[in-house]
């Protein structure tokens, strides 16, 4: 192993200035510095030696995956709202693997030195067993009690857009998605049962696939079999632009034969052909409140143990009801 007076020996200097290179004093000279760093990567002991701390807090983020445009979105806020503070985050993918979230905390907490750790989705622990501070932000139901997080509903925007077919004369709402949102269906069938007093499982539709080729799958089975409703909540918006090219491609029209509701509110949604009505989940309040509370809980400042973001319904072009059926 090698140690600091071996490290400056190598590179022709005292320990005392091997030392002020490590700590980032100006009194070496660039050349110097370059040269000391360089023979401790060689012998791998950079981190044993390098002391400066990173001028800011660093953030370490796990989140289900990159690919979704449900989180890509979240993380671009969280980043956004991060830097504002003089932040800066680093990001893990936990895949949709169970108690993958927890590994990614352990990894965060033990082998780097991030400040906190905000994790997005279901998460179980409780604030007592961490070392580093952490919050989480998920949807209702997915964090326990003991821990401090945002939580995402969207059940009252999903009344409205249910309520808003209801109110113009629909008599048939399907469900279409894929199975990683089982969550949101769920939901959707809570809903129903409140508004239409019930669902009709044949206006269901869940595939295998998934984004915009499930939407296309999953309505696609709607169509074939004769089942389709005169209007449609989809699990996200990526499904929802499926089901829409699908509903085309069958000749049929959106909104006037198809009403359709998608969930995220992305950007691209409001410049679709027709517009896509959608349920907009705030991420960027979602990004603010975490990232507020994960800073307050690093400085052991007082805050709010929970916050629940209300989701809004934005209407759109394509739940327009100009008949019924």
């Amino acid at each position: 192993m090698i140690t600091l007076s071996k490290l400056a020996k190598l590179a022709n200097v005292s320990v005392s200035t091997a030392s002020k290179a490590f700590s980032g004093s100006h009194e070496v000279n660039e050349e110097t510095r370059n040269r000391i760093f360089s023979i401790a990567k060689e012998h791998g002991a950079f981190k044993k030696f390098y002391n400066v701390k990173y001028p800011g807090l660093v953030i370490g983020v796990v989140v289900p995956e990159f690919q979704s445009r449900s989180y890509g979105p979240l993380l671009a806020e969280i980043q956004k709202a991060l830097e504002k503070r003089g932040c800066s985050m680093t990001v893990a993918a936990a895949g949709f693997l169970p108690g993958e979230n927890n590994k990614l905390y352990d990894y965060y907490s033990k082998y780097t030195d991030v400040d906190g750790i905000i994790v997005i989705g279901k998460y179980e622990s409780n604030d007592e067993d961490h070392v580093v501070p952490c919050v989480v932000i998920c949807g209702v139901g997915d964090c326990p009690e003991g821990m401090h997080h945002v939580e995402i509903d969207t059940e009252n925007a999903l009344v409205d857009a249910v309520k808003h077919f209801k109110e113009n004369g629909v008599q048939s709402v399907g469900f279409v998605s894929e199975k990683k949102t089982e969550r949101k269906f769920y939901a959707f069938k809570e809903v129903m049962s409140k508004i239409y007093g019930g669902f009709e499982e044949r206006y269901i539709s869940v595939g295998e696939a998934r984004f915009e080729e499930g939407g296309y799958d999953a309505m696609k089975c709607l169509v074939e079999s004769g089942n389709v409703p005169r209007a449609v909540i989809c699990g996200y918006d990526n499904v929802a632009i499926g089901a829409i090219r699908c509903l085309k491609d069958f000749g049929l029209r959106v909104p006037d034969d198809v009403a359709v509701v998608g969930y995220d509110n992305n950007a691209e949604s409001k410049y679709m052909v027709p517009s896509l009505s959608s349920i907009n989940v705030m991420h960027s309040e979602c990004a603010d409140s975490a990232v507020d509370m994960i800073i307050n809980r690093i400085f052991s400042k007082p805050c709010r143990k929970n916050i629940v973001i209300e989701a809004e319904l934005k209407l759109r072009e394509s739940s327009v009801i100009n008949n019924q059926r």
